[in-house]
């Protein structure tokens, strides 16, 4: 099929859905797939295919015998664009052509302020004006009359900006330097210059955030040290003084571990109780500050089902880690912990079960 019968203005018409396979017994060769899953389907491909190719609304379809290779699971640029028919022929979506090609084009116009969309419909090269007679300008400019392509400029009510929107159907491996000239105004070489100085100039900005990530990152987490040094000393006094588990349990036992935490580079604490109650080990609850000073509970099932252990295996696996002791409440007990910063405000109170 000639590109020029596909998306000619003046061939509107469709074909009609065949039943038999065209192409008969013909088989295509399975460096098929490769190409359409690296490159889509090219126009030169369809301009040199020797079976029947016949055109409907939203795709088009190749007779012949494709080799069996996951046809329903070829994708192109993320859409299932390719459809396995019952005569064994195989259509293909109209976004599915000239695929790398379209997103190089898009690759080289980014840097002239286009911004290259993709979607199951086609393919998009949009540019932003605040202005309206700048946006009008640049349409004017813009010439994409000989190419497979149309154009049109359009008002945001929602962004509040003018755009001019190209939108490319199907294009020749010869015409796409001639359809960026066409865009930019620049010939080959100075895109390519200014693609690469685009390149660079992002290199080095990703590097500086990157550093400058490094140096707050730093920052934060000694002002966090400091922080929970002052939160440590007002805490362990009120922890320390309990007993140290032995790692036996006895009936109405209350558990609780406690420690210091520091999340994205914030300061907190936790708390987390247990109790041994008729058999079963009840009323596991776990507390934290979060560093947005508002308190968060977690709740677990009332009756926990490691009471279907035996208790040294769970003290086995509650001292697994060795890093945080269990300690055994001695009475109702109240710990109460102040700390404000610029950062962060610990402010909770914690009760025991």
């Amino acid at each position: 099929m000639n590109i020029q019968e596909l998306y000619s203005e003046e061939s509107k018409r469709y074909d009609t859905r065949k039943v038999i396979n065209r192409a008969g017994n013909a088989k295509i060769d399975p460096e098929f797939f490769d190409m359409l899953r690296k490159d889509g389907l090219t126009s030169e491909y369809i301009e040199s295919f020797p079976y029947p190719v016949y055109k409907y609304f939203t795709q088009i379809t190749l007779h012949g015998i494709f080799p069996a290779n996951d046809l329903d699971r070829i994708t192109v640029g993320g859409y299932q664009n390719v459809i396995v028919n019952k005569n064994g022929s195989i259509g293909i979506k109209y976004n599915a052509i000239d695929y790398e090609k379209k997103k190089r084009i898009g690759k080289y116009l980014k840097p002239y302020g286009f911004s290259y969309y993709r979607d199951s419909s086609g393919d998009e090269y949009s540019k932003a004006f605040i202005e309206k007679r700048d946006a009008l300008a640049d349409y004017n400019r813009i010439d994409v009359s000989n190419y497979y392509a149309t154009k049109t400029v359009m008002y945001n009510p929602f962004t509040g900006r003018f755009y001019v929107r190209i939108y490319l159907k199907a294009i020749f491996e010869r015409e796409v330097w001639s359809f960026i000239k066409a865009i930019t105004g620049d010939g080959q070489s100075d895109v390519e210059q200014r693609y690469e100085q685009a390149q660079k100039d992002q290199q080095k900005r990703e590097a500086d955030l990157q550093a400058k990530y490094k140096s707050d990152q730093e920052e934060r987490r000694k002002e966090t040290q400091g922080l929970l040094e002052q939160l440590k000393d007002r805490f362990e006094p009120q922890i320390n003084h309990l007993p140290v588990w032995d790692g036996k349990f006895s009936e109405g036992m209350i558990l609780i571990r406690a420690g210091l935490i520091s999340w994205q580079s914030k300061p907190g604490f936790w708390m987390c109780f247990l109790q041994k109650k008729a058999g079963w080990f009840q009323g596991i609850k776990s507390e934290h500050q979060t560093p947005f000073g508002q308190p968060r509970k977690t709740a677990f099932d009332k009756n926990d089902k490691v009471s279907e252990r035996t208790e040294k295996e769970l003290a086995d696996q509650l001292t697994a880690k060795g890093k945080l002791r269990w300690y055994v409440m001695t009475g109702p007990a109240r710990y109460n912990l102040r700390l404000k910063s610029k950062q962060t405000r610990l402010n909770q109170q914690l009760y025991s079960l």
